[in-house]
């Protein structure tokens, strides 16, 4: 099972109301794989842009994704799955608890 979780780091509210996609009853803090969005305040579109339908990544976007893939050297016990940088978030899949120093049982 991978598990939805959207993060928003902003500033400002959201427009409109916002539900949360959170599962009510939902242990967030075992193992197991999350399909994550962090988007940029305010929604500004700093990392890139998409030309002719392919991302093109600017140096800010660069640092996005280096830092993306520089998570499990912080984090042993984080894997990485697939990740995209979009014009003002990213999407990313990750797997918390199958990393060295701590194993978990397939799902």
């Amino acid at each position: 099972m991978i598990v939805l979780v959207s993060t928003i780091v902003k500033d400002e509210p959201m427009p409109g109301k916002q539900k949360t996609i959170r599962l009510k009853d939902y242990d967030y803090t075992q193992a197991g794989a999350y399909c994550i969005t962090v988007c940029k305040n305010n929604y500004r579109c700093i990392f890139g842009k998409v030309i002719d339908a392919t991302m093109v990544l600017n140096e800010c976007g660069k640092i996005v994704d280096k830092f993306w893939n520089e998570i499990p050297e912080h984090f042993p016990h984080v894997t990485l799955d697939e990740h995209i940088v979009m014009p003002n978030h990213i999407h990313g899949i990750i797997s918390i608890g199958r990393g060295r120093f701590q194993t978990c049982p397939e799902m």
